[in-house]
């Protein structure tokens, strides 16, 4: 059999999922409703499955596991799975010591829930019905969060390992989801608020005025078409965001909050909050929202206009990849400017002295970053929608997307 995790994978996988989940013995809640044993710890009920390299593992340093008895119901299973799983027996709870406890032990009673894209949204609690568990059911705030937070890099590690172990969750999840819609209510999922809390992304809008936005479209379109066009522009970019994980969402609004419009579009998108921006000019702006985030602890913040509502959501995405890599990262627009731009740390001097309403943004500030030595990235080209011509590529470009 290959062996497929290495020692140091599984001591790591230790480490993560040694911290303790609870403040208390969830144990002494069910072990007398369950002829004295906690339902987790039931040979009977619940059979441990560890892996291959696991249970090699346990046995070289004391042997504290053995091999279950192969019943009826293992023996289907293992015709599955008996290339990396060992179906397995534990001493019992008098004997138990938390360091030999498997992957399996220290994450019951949850599993990963994945979204539709496969990517790890949380854990949960397990779809099996026949565990009598005393946690099943409770609220996140008797968790550790960093054991939540832990749980889900042990998922995304081991099924980085065991890409059937994603699988098999991937089915399990959507199991759950059919349940609850036809129960016609939500799950509990738990996700990671510490992995959350790392990432800012942040919309910069203009309060909807007729008369007051996008004043060279107007010439051509009016005042009021004019307006509903940007709030289209707005609406649409708003949306795109609902795509991100594990990122706090705010809008930056120009020169006030106090929108009805901006309200119902910030709490449908499911953003975290709204700010007026702060400054004489665009470059001040910028300043002023990436040091009040930073302030608040978001270590990587990326901002984007509503001027180019048709911008891929995975360049949004490949921007905060790209500052774990770099310190500043741009998306550049093909009429010089830029779409998007992020940071992890602040450099206010790169966005002084900027000509903001001319087509020497980008080169002017690409200079600045080369001058200042500090490592950056660009994305892919975009547009913006700025004048009729814009406007006119635009409907084409939309066109083209609802064909494809």
């Amino acid at each position: 059999m290959k062996h497929r995790i290495a020692e140091e994978d599984i001591e790591r996988f230790q480490n993560l999922l040694a911290v303790e989940m609870i403040d208390f013995d969830c144990g002494k809640l069910c072990a007398p409703i369950n002829n004295g044993v906690p339902a987790c710890c039931d040979n009977e009920s619940v059979v441990p499955i560890l892996f291959q390299e696991e249970y090699k593992r346990h046995w070289h340093n004391g042997r504290f596991w053995k091999r279950a008895p192969k019943t009826k119901e293992i023996k289907k299973y293992i015709k599955e799975h008996e290339d990396y799983y060992v179906f397995s027996q534990c001493p019992g709870t008098g004997r138990c010591e938390r360091p030999k406890r498997s992957f399996n032990c220290m994450t019951f009673p949850f599993e990963p829930h994945l979204d539709r894209d496969g990517n790890v949204a949380g854990i949960s609690y397990m779809n099996s019905r026949e565990i009598e568990c005393p946690l099943m059911g409770k609220p996140k705030k008797i968790y550790n969060p960093e054991y939540i937070s832990n749980s889900i890099k042990f998922w995304n590690e081991l099924f980085a390992h065991y890409p059937e172990e994603k699988d098999m969750y991937m089915g399990e999840s959507l199991k759950r989801e059919r349940r609850a819609k036809r129960a016609g209510k939500g799950f509990k999922l738990f996700r990671d608020e510490s992995e959350k809390r790392r990432n800012a992304f942040i919309v910069f809008v203009r309060t909807p005025e007729a008369g007051k936005v996008k004043t060279r479209l107007m010439k051509d379109l009016g005042a009021e078409k004019t307006l509903f066009a940007y709030k289209t522009f707005v609406a649409d970019t708003m949306k795109i965001s609902g795509g991100l994980k594990s990122v706090d969402k705010f809008l930056g609004c120009f020169p006030s909050t106090a929108d009805n419009f901006l309200k119902r579009l910030a709490g449908k998108n499911n953003f975290k909050g709204m700010f007026a921006q702060e400054g004489n000019d665009l470059g001040e702006k910028f300043i002023n929202a990436f040091n009040d985030k930073f302030d608040e602890g978001y270590k990587k913040v990326v901002i984007i206009g509503s001027d180019s509502p048709t911008i891929p959501l995975d360049f949004i995405k490949r921007a905060f990849e790209e500052l774990d890599r770099n310190d500043f990262v741009l998306g550049p627009c093909t009429d010089g400017g830029y779409y998007l731009v992020g940071m992890k740390k602040l450099f206010s001097k790169v966005f002084k002295g900027i000509p903001w309403d001319s087509s020497e943004v980008l080169n002017r500030t690409l200079d600045k970053l080369f001058a200042g030595r500090i490592k950056f990235s660009l994305l892919p080209f975009w547009y913006d929608i700025d004048d009729i011509d814009d406007m006119n590529f635009h409907k084409r470009h939309v066109k083209y997307l609802r064909k494809k």
